[in-house]
């Protein structure tokens, strides 16, 4: 499969062939079809669920663009300079 593969902090992301993933002993693999590149980790995530399932809070509308696998490792080392708005995803592996 391929995957982005981010080492080193500002550094350019790369694309490379890694293994399929194989599950543990009662573990799952999950096809991702789309993920968001962000900058920082998720500590806000619970409070996010709740607004969300509330009916507060519109996933959708945070979406600034979305781009395809190969456009991520720019998108990663641009990302700091804060040339858009709303979140990137990563719709087209």
């Amino acid at each position: 499969m391929r995957a982005v593969i981010y080492d080193e902090f500002e550094k350019l992301a790369t694309i490379e062939n890694v293994p399929d993933p194989t599950p543990e002993v009662h573990g799952v693999v999950l096809r991702v079809k789309a993920t968001g590149l962000c900058n920082g980790g998720q500590p806000g995530l619970s409070i996010c669920n709740l607004l969300i399932n509330s009916g507060k809070l519109h996933p959708q509308r945070l979406i600034g663009k979305t781009i395809c696998l190969e456009a991520s490792p720019k998108e990663l080392s641009n990302m700091n300079n804060f040339d858009n708005t709303g979140v990137t995803v990563i719709d087209k592996f």
